[in-house]
């Protein structure tokens, strides 16, 4: 998700917040630690996961947060049922694609196309962030198969095809894309934090460089960690 200035958890936070987007939508639950944050900020949280050991120790982690839905399965499967059962705008955190060891879909092809496609069709003023855009912004890293994976200008075609057209930005390693009316709350948002990072300090700079080693080393931990079919630590 990024750190300091790039973390987009507060702009997810924000448009949720000034846009009654009470609903926090996730494909690819992985250990869950998303889901746990999104628990304490939006009113329910559904969160979706293919890969089975995943999905069975996201749902002993996230047991006590009676607010949060895990559901198993792949996005496409899944997804129409949760648009259907939306009664409002949804924040849509969309990392079911595989971006490297311990997460699910490797071989397979992204399935980011589609799962836009489905909520673009489906109406309700959603607001969209895609992780992992290093992965369309140029080809992925191997092992990934280049003609697995949708170029941006792909993607954004996608994007641009939903009514209304919505407002496309990268920040930091997040695709977000948004209603119009939310344009002026993201534009702001994203350039402040430009701002923030371009004239750091030297002090912010070495802290923002282990911070970023400390998140490295405990997603390489967590990517590591391998579960049996019920959940549990192998």
């Amino acid at each position: 998700m990024g750190m300091g200035v790039f973390d987009v958890r507060p702009l997810m936070k924000r448009v949720g917040d000034q846009f009654g987007a009470r609903t926090f939508v996730e494909g690819g639950t992985f250990a869950g630690a998303t889901a746990r944050w999104a628990s304490e900020h939006f009113d329910k949280v559904i969160t979706i996961e293919a890969d089975q050991s995943l999905y069975s120790a996201a749902r002993k982690r996230l047991a006590d947060r009676l607010n949060v839905n895990c559901i198993f399965g792949d996005t496409l499967t899944a997804l129409p049922e949760v648009l259907a059962g939306l009664n409002g705008p949804a924040v849509f955190w969309l990392d079911s694609h595989w971006s490297g060891p311990g997460t699910y879909g490797h071989g397979k092809v992204c399935p980011i196309r589609e799962e836009i496609r489905l909520i673009s069709a489906a109406g309700g003023d959603h607001f969209l962030f895609v992780d992992d855009a290093r992965m369309f912004l140029a080809p992925p890293h191997k092992p990934s198969r280049i003609e697995e994976w949708p170029t941006i200008d792909e993607v954004l075609e996608v994007l641009a095809a939903g009514s209304p057209r919505p407002y496309v930005v990268v920040f930091g390693d997040v695709l977000v894309a948004v209603p119009p009316r939310a344009r002026h709350t993201v534009a702001s948002h994203c350039q402040d934090a430009a701002t923030a990072y371009t004239f750091r300090t030297p002090w912010r700079r070495v802290r923002d460089t282990f911070s970023q080693l400390r998140a490295d080393i405990r997603h390489w931990l967590t990517c590591r960690q391998q579960y049996d079919a019920e959940g549990w630590p192998l």
